[in-house]
């Protein structure tokens, strides 16, 4: 009983040294680029994730029960450079998932629209917790145009957030 109390109070005290404790319940991130790739960036913690993989698959479908609701089979894998940044080759607009190959694996929802003369979206993906991660819609000019955040045990983030 002694071991047990003083486990839990070492927990506790070592819970108090952490900056930030986040835990997240989130269905994957869904977002729409107006682009012929997916292309953007990838951190974790804040900071350029370099040599993350990425997965490329087409989406089944919402209520497909295979992971992610994609195909197995992947369409194109790519590895983040030294900053981050990520670019599939030249993809058909349509719905994908991406596989984000941090060790917890998480995924979002990718659709392309065909793009006006100009327009060239990128996503910005960051890891904020175990399996969770944000996705942040920027157009071709630097403005930031959706934000798909998540929810937490310290409250409810931002879906859809459209940017002024």
């Amino acid at each position: 009983m002694r071991l047990a109390t003083i486990i839990l109070l070492v927990m506790l005290a070592s819970s108090l040294l952490l900056e930030e404790v986040k835990a997240c319940y989130q269905d994957a991130p869904s977002v729409q680029l107006r682009a012929r790739t997916i292309m953007g960036t990838v951190t974790l913690h804040g900071k350029p994730f370099d040599g993350a993989v990425l997965r490329l698959h087409k989406f089944r479908g919402a209520y497909a029960i295979e992971i992610g609701h994609a195909e197995s089979h992947v369409l194109s894998e790519v590895v983040t450079a030294k900053d981050g940044t990520f670019k599939f080759g030249e993809v058909p607009d349509g719905k994908y998932v991406v596989f984000v190959g941090w060790p917890s694996g998480a995924s979002m929802e990718v659709e392309l629209i065909k793009p006006k003369s100009g327009e060239s979206d990128t996503v910005a993906i960051e890891n904020l917790a175990d399996s969770c991660i944000r996705a942040t819609v920027i157009s071709a000019d630097g403005r930031r145009l959706t934000d798909h955040s998540v929810l937490t045990i310290f409250g409810r983030g931002n879906y859809n957030k459209e940017s002024q």
